[in-house]
């Protein structure tokens, strides 16, 4: 059985699975990986995004998934912020990155640590 983290999300627009719509529900092709519905029906031609073998759309199959209890998918805030970050240092990560994209992010990674220390009663110098 496949488990899709509550968190995760597809590696082309990096949205999180819902099942809210079939749009956005895990969907897997024949070299394996998994995106959303929406971002393989996109892609032109049809190459796999990350791999780049040919699939056919017509074998794109929804990934059946056991969900865990509602209590135990529930994550905490700190979490959701820190796969944020985690999420927007990736984004701003490569060479044609702007200077002032990447200094806007790790402002804000400051910040959270700042602010996550201070809860702790920690001091940084």
């Amino acid at each position: 059985m496949l488990i899709v983290h509550p968190s995760s999300t597809c590696d082309v627009c990096l949205d999180p699975y819902t099942w809210a719509t079939a749009a956005n529900t895990p969907h897997a092709i024949a070299c394996g990986h998994v995106f959303c519905l929406q971002c393989l029906m996109s892609t032109h031609p049809s190459l796999c995004p990350l791999c780049r073998k040919a699939f056919s759309r017509e074998r794109i199959k929804k990934l059946h998934i056991d969900r865990h209890n509602a209590n135990d998918a529930m994550e905490s805030e700190e979490t959701l912020q820190v796969n944020g970050l985690l999420q927007r240092i990736a984004l701003v990560s490569g060479e044609e990155t702007p200077e002032e994209n990447v200094i806007d992010v790790v402002s804000e990674v400051n910040r959270w640590l700042g602010a996550r220390n201070e809860d702790q009663g920690l001091v940084c110098n």
